[in-house]
């Protein structure tokens, strides 16, 4: 039956790659062109603090389809960050297996009310998916802010201070976890640092972070 489920889905819904729409022979996103067209980055050490480094993981740096991906959100896509998503489970070069745990950036309950769903949230759905890290929604926002692209650089930081709170159960529940952040986009990284700070009560083990871009 699967067979044939599978078939009638080629049939009907022909797999083509999404940014030269070249037909593809199993479903997939991007044709093995489009795939070596991305442009890799090296992780990141993110200070923390005098004392602490956090690695950023990022597929690509912020161009060509992976940009388009992420600005989609802004026109209401969640197939873009369900594509971004697979692209970053099956290709980026991170150490999964030295985390225990995905935490989504969270989105302001009204920006989330306004789009519909959390972009960094259904990423690391697919994460998850591939990788069998759990999720944990450990972190909200307890203020909105402007979007970080809209804000100058030297007011990023002070655009994210104090907009994230730990959720109570979290400080003993988690206590010396190692925890992979997740988001699509990351500018100075300044809420990559506000997270992680965040998360500082549960006196993590480790800190990591994966994103789709990175811009610095």
């Amino acid at each position: 039956m699967q067979i044939v489920s599978d078939f009638l889905k080629t049939i009907l819904s022909p797999p083509f790659c999404i940014q030269c729409h070249t037909f593809l022979t199993e479903r997939t996103h991007l044709c093995s062109t489009c795939i070596a067209a991305i442009k890799p980055v090296f992780s990141y050490p993110l200070e923390i603090s005098k004392t602490r480094d956090m690695p950023i993981y990022a597929l690509s740096i912020y161009d060509g389809i992976i940009r388009s991906l992420i600005i989609a959100k802004h026109h209401g896509s969640r197939t873009a960050s369900t594509q971004l998503g697979d692209l970053i489970a099956d290709h980026l070069i991170c150490p999964w297996q030295q985390y225990d745990c995905l935490v989504p950036v969270p989105l302001h309950w009204t920006r989330y009310a306004k789009r519909g769903f959390n972009q960094a949230k259904i990423i690391a759905q697919k994460i998850s998916a591939k990788t069998g890290l759990p999720i944990h929604e450990l972190v909200y926002r307890s203020r909105k802010t402007a979007y970080q692209t809209s804000v100058d650089k030297n007011n990023r930081i002070k655009n994210v201070s104090g907009a994230f709170c730990l959720r109570r159960e979290a400080t003993e529940q988690f206590h010396n976890a190692r925890f992979l952040i997740v988001d699509d986009l990351m500018t100075t990284g300044a809420t990559l640092r506000a997270i992680a700070r965040t998360l500082n009560p549960c006196e993590p083990l480790a800190l990591g972070a994966v994103v789709a871009a990175r811009v610095s």
